[in-house]
């Protein structure tokens, strides 16, 4: 399994406090979900101090979708790689292997680790939204 940070453009989101959450919109029937909130400008490797940037994280063609409370994601997850970043992609993973071999598909592992919740996603693709810009 390789772990791949996934570069924004504000770089690599960074730690725990990065990625805050305010909604998760689930459409079942169009096998897509859409995370929404802000991330901090000063944990994005490419961000600026005391910003905070709204976003919308929108997954599509889910195949697999689990969303656990941080503080339990320790015994569901081996997240001791991830500790530079709270968004990434895993290949070659097993999950992705029983995703092909089941539903017959190609796709890709996601993590999103956000502030309360980690989310293990598996889906065709992904696109990430900015939008506005506060300073503290």
């Amino acid at each position: 399994m390789e772990i791949t940070p996934i570069k924004t453009q504000y770089g690599s989101l960074e730690g725990r406090n990065c990625i805050f959450l305010d909604d998760v919109n689930y459409k079942y029937n169009e096998r897509k979900v859409e995370l929404t909130g802000e991330i901090s400008g000063s944990l994005a490797s490419e961000g600026e101090e005391d910003t905070w940037i709204s976003y919308t994280m929108v997954f599509s063609n889910i195949q697999y979708f689990k969303m656990v409370g941080l503080d339990l994601s320790y015994d569901h997850f081996d997240l001791d790689y991830s500790e530079t970043t709270s968004f990434f992609e895993m290949t070659n993973s097993n999950l992705l292997e029983i995703v092909l071999k089941t539903m017959g598909v190609q796709s890709r592992h996601f993590i999103v680790e956000t502030y309360d919740d980690v989310f293990e996603i598996v889906a065709d693709q992904y696109e990430i939204k900015f939008g506005d810009i506060t300073r503290d």
